[in-house]
C-alpha cells in the first residue's frame, strides 16, 4: 500500500477515531451505521438527566414530571437518594425539606419530550409566592440577569453537583460599573452530590441590578438564583431567575407582567434595538430606541406597561447580548402581587415540546416564531370534558399568548410545530384563598426549549 493510499485511508476514518473517543467518555453506548458516502450518522440511544433543585426556606415542594408516552426510560432521584421509574403521563413527586434537589433521567423514548417543573410555596417571613423552576442539565457556563444586592432583597446563587466528582466554580457579576468580582468569588468548592446557597449581597455588596455568570474550573455544575423581595418584614415576592445565555434575542413576556424592568448585559460593547411583538403588531417600546451596554456591563431600563400588547421583545444588537426581563404580577383583594422573570429562548425546529399542567391553574402559553419563516403550531391535551386541540399560524418573528384550558386530570400538554420553528414558554397563576393569599401569584415563565440534551454529540 502506497503512502498516498494510507493517507486517504486515514482521511476517511478520523471520524470513526473521534465518535469512539467521544463514546468512551460518556454514560451510555449508542449504535452507528456508515452510509455509503462515509459519514457517520448518529442511530442510537439518547440518555441525558436534568437538576431540579429545592428553593431555600420554602415548604410543600412538589415535583411535575410529564412524558406522553408515560414510560418507564424516565426516572427520578431525590440527591442524594435512590431512582424510581415514572410511569405515569404526568407523575407528581413530594421532595422533603432535607432534600437538596431532584435529577430526573429521560431515556431514548422521552428525549426532548419530557417536561420536569419544580415548584415551592414560600411561607417564610421574607420568602412569599408561588416558586417553580423548570430542571435543567448540569453545564459548564451559565447567565442569569436581574439580581441586586440593595435593601428590599435577598437573593441567593444556588449551587447544586449532581456528580460524583467534587466541582469548581467561579462567579462574575457584570454591573453598571463593569464586571466585579472577589475572592470569594472565585475557587467555589462544590463537593460531590451536594450543593452550596451563597448569598449575593456576600459576594457583591451594593449592586442594584447584575447579570451573573457562573462558570467552572472543573466539572459541571447546576447552577439557579432565586430573587427574593420584602417590605420590612414582609415578603413581596420570589421567583427563580430563568437561565439563559448570549445571543438569545427573544424575550417572551407573560401576559401579567408589570412594572417590569429590561436588562441588558454584553461582554463586549454593543448597540442595541428592542422591537415588541404580538396581538397590537411590532412596536418600539417607549424608552428602548438607541440604547447601548459598555463591554463588560449592565443597562437596566424601566419598561412600560406593555403587556397584553406584546407577547415577546425581540433584541437586535451589533454583538451577542444577554437579555431578560423581571417585573411584577399584578395584585388581587389581600394577596400581593409576585414577581415575574423572563430570558432570552432560542428557537426549536420541528421537535414537540411537553409541559407540566399544574391542576386547577389558570395557564398561558407564549408562541414565538421563528424569524426567518413562517410557522403553524398545534396544542393537544386532556380535559375533564375530553380531548382539547388548539391551531395557531404566526407570520415569521411573530408572537401570541394561548389561554390553556384549566386541566383537572393533570395531563401534560404537547405542542409542536406543523411547519417551521417555534419557542414556547409557560406562564401559571394559582389559586388565591383567605388563609393563603400569597398562592394568588403568577408563576415565572419558564423557557422550554430544548430541555434535554444528549450526553455526548458525534460528529456526522
Amino acid at each position: 500500500m502506497t503512502r498516498v493510499h494510507v493517507h486517504v485511508m486515514l482521511r476517511r476514518l478520523w471520524p470513526v477515531a473521534l465518535s469512539a473517543a467521544i463514546i468512551a467518555g460518556s454514560q451510555y453506548v449508542p449504535t452507528f451505521e456508515l452510509s455509503r458516502d462515509s459519514v457517520l450518522q448518529r442511530k442510537g440511544l439518547e440518555q441525558s438527566t436534568v437538576v431540579c433543585p429545592t428553593a431555600p426556606s420554602t415548604a410543600g415542594t412538589t415535583l411535575l414530571i410529564s412524558s406522553p408516552e408515560g414510560a418507564a426510560d424516565v426516572r427520578s432521584a431525590p440527591l442524594p437518594g435512590r431512582p424510581s421509574a415514572v410511569r405515569a403521563r404526568l407523575a407528581v413527586q413530594r421532595i422533603t425539606p432535607n432534600k437538596s434537589a431532584a435529577l430526573v433521567t429521560t431515556g431514548d423514548k422521552s428525549v426532548s419530550r419530557t417536561d420536569a417543573v419544580m415548584l415551592a410555596s414560600g411561607k417564610a417571613t421574607l420568602v412569599s409566592g408561588l416558586i417553580g423552576q423548570q430542571c435543567q442539565a448540569a453545564d459548564s457556563s451559565w447567565w442569569f440577569l436581574g439580581a441586586a444586592s440593595v435593601y428590599g432583597r435577598n437573593d441567593v446563587i444556588v449551587l447544586t453537583n449532581p456528580t460524583s466528582t467534587p466541582t469548581t466554580v467561579d462567579i462574575d457579576a457584570l454591573t453598571s460599573r463593569g464586571t466585579l468580582h472577589s475572592a470569594d468569588s472565585r475557587g467555589i468548592a462544590v463537593p460531590a452530590h451536594g450543593r452550596r446557597v451563597l448569598a449575593f449581597a456576600s459576594l457583591f455588596p451594593g449592586v442594584s441590578a447584575a447579570a451573573l455568570h457562573v462558570t467552572t474550573t472543573s466539572g459541571v455544575i447546576h447552577a439557579a438564583v432565586l430573587v427574593t423581595a420584602f417590605a420590612g418584614t414582609s415578603g413581596n415576592g420570589a421567583e427563580w431567575l430563568p437561565a439563559t445565555k448570549p445571543g438569545l434575542h427573544i424575550v417572551p413576556l407573560s401576559a401579567d407582567v408589570r412594572a417590569a424592568t429590561l436588562y441588558v448585559a454584553s461582554t463586549r460593547a454593543a448597540s442595541i434595538d428592542v422591537r415588541a411583538v404580538g396581538p397590537a403588531g411590532g412596536f418600539t417600546p417607549t424608552g428602548t430606541s438607541g440604547l447601548s451596554v459598555a463591554a463588560g456591563s449592565v443597562i437596566a431600563v424601566k419598561l412600560p406597561d406593555i403587556a397584553p400588547d406584546a407577547a415577546a421583545l425581540v433584541i437586535t444588537s451589533s454583538t451577542p447580548v444577554t437579555a431578560a426581563v423581571v417585573g411584577r404580577g399584578p395584585s388581587s383583594a389581600g394577596a400581593r402581587s409576585d414577581l415575574i422573570a423572563t430570558a432570552g429562548v432560542a428557537t426549536t425546529a420541528q421537535r414537540a415540546q411537553t409541559f407540566s399542567s399544574v391542576p386547577g391553574s389558570t395557564a398561558r402559553l407564549v408562541l414565538i416564531s421563528d424569524a426567518a419563516q413562517p410557522t403553524r403550531i398545534r396544542l393537544t391535551t386532556t380535559t375533564a370534558s375530553g380531548p382539547w386541540e388548539h391551531s395557531i399560524s404566526l407570520a415569521p418573528g411573530d408572537a401570541r399568548t394561548v389561554a390553556l384550558p384549566v386541566n383537572e386530570k393533570r395531563l401534560p400538554v404537547l405542542v409542536s410545530a406543523q411547519r417551521g420553528a417555534f419557542a414556547a414558554v409557560l406562564s401559571v397563576r394559582g389559586k388565591g384563598t383567605a388563609l393563603s393569599p400569597a398562592a394568588d401569584v403568577t408563576l415565572a415563565v419558564r423557557a422550554t426549549t430544548v430541555l434535554v440534551r444528549p450526553a455526548a454529540q458525534v460528529p456526522r
